[in-house]
């Protein structure tokens, strides 16, 4: 019996965590959907389903590492979706961005992330936040940046752990 609460109480406790990282999704994703098709806005979203090829796409200028294809697609497996949200002023954009990224930055719960990086110059703000699964793996990344003439929010949702990540940003070096 004492077996079977603990049991319930787990579960209560998994859904109440499931049903809080869908709403901070979903709040994401009202944001995407309120500006979508507006001037001066940009939205890409890019389905999980999707990226082998987008990646392929991105790739098929440069020469081909068959090593580098291979762990893109290992971790790109464990995407589940890209979300971009660009404001421009120089493609048509009334607002101030300054406006658009405090909106943006309002409506992400920062306490549910842990910061990756923040930088601050005069003009421009960078910051990275992540959102980790009880296993440590990331669960969801979000990059917004400033700068006096565009805003972005980069949301990447699915399963990676941060080497996964350096893995991926960091330039190879030319082995001779």
């Amino acid at each position: 019996m004492k077996k079977q609460k603990i049991r319930i109480l787990n579960t209560i406790v998994i859904l109440i965590g499931l049903s809080l990282q869908l709403a901070y999704s979903a709040d994401i994703d009202k944001i995407m959907n309120k500006y979508s098709g507006q001037d001066g806005f940009t939205v890409v979203n890019i389905p999980g389903s999707s990226l082998g090829y987008v990646f392929n796409e991105m790739n098929g200028s440069r020469e081909r590492n068959k090593e580098d294809d291979k762990k893109i697609k290992e971790i790109a497996k464990d995407i589940s979706g890209i979300k971009i949200l660009t404001y421009s002023k120089e493609d048509g954009g009334k607002i101030l961005p300054n406006a658009i990224y405090n909106e943006l930055l309002a409506a992400v719960n920062t306490k549910e992330y842990s910061q990756l990086m923040n930088v601050s110059k005069k003009d421009e703000k960078v910051m990275m936040l992540v959102k980790k699964d009880a296993n440590d793996k990331v669960s969801e990344f979000l990059m917004l940046t400033y700068e006096p003439d565009e805003v972005t929010l980069i949301q990447i949702t699915g399963k990676l752990n941060l080497k996964d990540i350096k893995d991926l940003t960091q330039p190879k070096e030319n082995k001779k």
